[in-house]
């Protein structure tokens, strides 16, 4: 399974480490989804010819879809502590 190393310095941006050592910047949703759109076309390419690349890449796919769900999660969570619901007592 790949790690998750420190942000970078200046920013917010987190880098993943896939399980070959691929790096995935990840600063937004935008981000994940353009990996996770690419690493799954090439998924599906390399599947009946290299099936170890395949399921290397399933690992990636994977932590980035963990990633994700993080910054989703914490999409949602600033909309509710700064829109109109963050007014109800």
């Amino acid at each position: 399974m790949g790690n998750l190393s420190s942000p970078a310095p200046d920013t917010d941006a987190v880098t993943l480490i896939g399980k070959q050592g691929n790096r995935y910047l990840c600063p937004d949703i935008a981000a994940v989804d353009r990996y996770l759109a690419d690493l799954s076309q090439r998924t599906r390419h390399l599947k009946s010819k290299f099936p170890e690349l395949a399921r290397v890449f399933r690992t990636d796919i994977d932590l980035l879809l963990e990633r994700r769900t993080a910054l989703a999660r914490d999409h949602q969570s600033e909309k509710v502590t700064s829109g109109p619901l963050a007014t109800i007592s």
